[in-house]
């Protein structure tokens, strides 16, 4: 009864972890200054958070300001665009072999990962690392493509001051409320579903989605 116990304390805790790292990340300062505020060592939610948020927003201001040249919205199209295929490629590969191998075996090993060192940090050791190092080398690639993304060379006509000042409000699709997140990290079964809920709620959205109220 005693190791009943211990278990679904230790399963509440690690599900708790995620979703700070998601909520921390969810509620951050929208600007583009602020984004590059990161706050490291969270996890591989918080990680996924960070480039969803920080490209969605970059890329509501972009596709919506009229100040931006049509040549250089189509040239971010495409730097968006190959971030969110990266991105998705990860996640949902990760979501399936969740569900088929060994379970929340792989998550377990890359979240743990990102607690220890940044992106950044990790060397070309960690490409064998222990069943996932194609996950780490994925990684590594996203954040390339993300920090690409994130240094776009706008025209130099564009008014960067009104671009960091232009709303974000209006533009997001509604997602998954903090209390319906928080509803899925509770006592009980189904780990695994939860960890892939969390992971499905950090996929980028389509540009679609960002270009219109």
């Amino acid at each position: 009864m005693l190791k009943d116990l211990f278990l679904s304390m230790k399963q509440t805790f690690s599900m708790t972890k995620i979703f700070l790292s998601f909520f921390v990340l969810a509620i951050a300062n929208h600007s583009l200054q602020a984004q590059m505020a990161k706050a490291d060592h969270l996890g591989l939610i918080a990680e996924l958070a960070f480039v969803k948020r920080t490209s969605e927003d970059m890329a509501i201001r972009i596709m919506n300001y009229p100040g931006v040249l049509m040549e250089k919205k189509i040239a971010f199209v495409n730097h968006y665009n190959d971030v969110r295929l990266l991105t998705d490629q990860l996640i949902l590969q990760l979501m399936v072999d969740c569900r088929s191998k060994r379970k929340s075996r792989k998550y377990k090993k890359l979240n743990y990962l990102l607690y220890r060192m940044r992106i950044d940090e990790i060397s070309d050791y960690y490409f064998s690392y222990a069943g996932v190092g194609g996950y780490v080398r994925s990684l590594k690639t996203i954040n390339s493509y993300h920090n690409k993304l994130l240094a776009f060379n706008l025209d130099k006509e564009t008014n960067k001051s009104e671009l960091l000042l232009f709303s974000l409000e209006g533009y997001y699709a509604n997602g998954i409320s903090a209390r319906n997140f928080t509803s899925q990290l509770q006592f009980g079964n189904g780990k695994v579903d939860k960890i892939r809920s969390g992971l499905n709620e950090v996929r980028l959205l389509p540009l679609e989605y960002l270009t219109s109220k």
